[in-house]
């Protein structure tokens, strides 16, 4: 297992933004502090054994990757919030919800 950070400027976004990344993009398992707030930490599983070395390398790779995944989701978080929801209504009747089954 590998404990890789990222910037602490990307918990300025939502908690669920950053674990749904980290969790869902990524396979990396976030980390609390004492507190119960998100760390600017992260673990991922290694299925195989490396040396001190390799990791730092896997380490440095998996922060690089999940840093640009942060400015995607930063990126989209902040054109999201330009647009207030009240002005999204009309845009959403236009979308159909599927029938529900069963």
């Amino acid at each position: 297992m590998v404990l890789g950070d990222f910037e602490p400027e990307y918990l300025a976004l939502p908690e669920e933004v950053l674990v749904t990344v980290m969790r869902d993009h990524q396979k990396y398992f976030a980390v609390e502090g004492a507190d119960g707030k998100l760390a600017s930490h992260f673990l991922a599983v290694l299925n195989t054994q490396v040396d001190a070395e390799g990791a730092e390398i896997i380490r440095h790779g998996n922060a690089r990757v999940l840093r640009a995944r942060f400015k995607d989701a930063r990126f989209f978080w902040e054109v999201d919030q330009k647009i207030p929801l009240v002005d999204r209504v009309e845009s959403l009747k236009e979308r159909h919800l599927p029938e529900r089954v069963g």
